[in-house]
């Protein structure tokens, strides 16, 4: 899969005015490609255009504009594509609230496996899976 570029990314003022159309277009996309596991846990299996989207996210949430902290957040998300033959994914434990947040992470830390309630709030980390890799999505540009 080819890996994204600067050249991938559009600049804040660019994607303000493109944002709610594509971010409708990408959480609609994104709906196939979740496989939950059990009542807490979500799988979202990333491809190009789903990694796209959170580099121009990041860059909007953040306020990133310069070039190399740009090229940093392409990089690190680079890194979930992987290569030939295997597909990642950001494995998302959903937790209810900021209490249960604390309590879940303080449980994971002592070993403890007692379940938590589902939520709208996910707490995101990234793993990666061999597979055949999908095809791409939606673009922006």
């Amino acid at each position: 899969m080819k890996l994204l570029g600067i050249e991938d990314i559009v600049d804040r003022d660019t994607y303000a005015g493109l944002r709610p159309s594509y971010r409708a277009a990408v959480i609609d996309y994104k709906r196939s490609r979740r496989l939950a596991v059990g009542e807490n846990i979500t799988l979202l299996f990333e491809d190009r255009e789903t990694l796209h989207f959170q580099i121009q996210e990041m860059l909007w949430v953040e306020g990133i504009a310069l070039p190399e902290k740009i090229q940093h957040e392409i990089d690190t998300y680079n890194e979930l594509l992987g290569g030939p033959g295997e597909l990642g994914c950001t494995l998302l434990i959903e937790i209810d609230d900021r209490a249960e947040v604390s309590n879940s992470s303080n449980r994971s830390r002592s070993g403890s496996t007692s379940a938590s309630k589902p939520s709208r709030r996910s707490l995101r980390t990234r793993s990666a899976a061999r597979a055949a890799s999908p095809g791409a999505g939606h673009s922006i540009r």
